[in-house]
């Protein structure tokens, strides 16, 4: 696959981060290890399996239905996060901080923390 223009944008479509990758999964691997804050981002439905997400910033993020399988999300902020419907299995949560967050119908099935 080619590496092409990738945006992180909110719900209200406001550019948070921009780079060349392969995928949006990349794009937030990216991002959280360049540090960026992904506040507020707009990651609905998206396939993070296996992603590296330690320490990511996601508060107030839209995170419905995304796959977060087997992910390293250790440390992650993910207060007022919505979560609904996503699916955690097997990722690793601890020192996460969640308060707030939406989990309707999320899937933390084997996560550990």
């Amino acid at each position: 696959m080619k590496n092409e223009t990738v945006n992180i944008r909110n719900d209200q479509g406001k550019v948070l981060y921009t780079t060349m990758a392969r995928s949006t999964k990349e794009a937030v691997e990216k991002a959280v290890k360049d540090g960026v804050s992904l506040e507020s981002a707009c990651l609905e439905g998206t396939d993070m399996i296996g992603a590296n997400l330690a320490g990511a910033k996601l508060g107030g993020a839209n995170l419905k239905n995304a796959d977060f399988t087997r992910s390293n999300l250790s440390g992650a902020k993910w207060s007022f996060a919505d979560l609904s419907g996503a699916n955690l299995t097997g990722a690793d949560l601890s020192n996460c901080t969640l308060n707030n967050a939406t989990l309707d119908y999320a899937n933390f099935e084997q996560s550990y923390s």
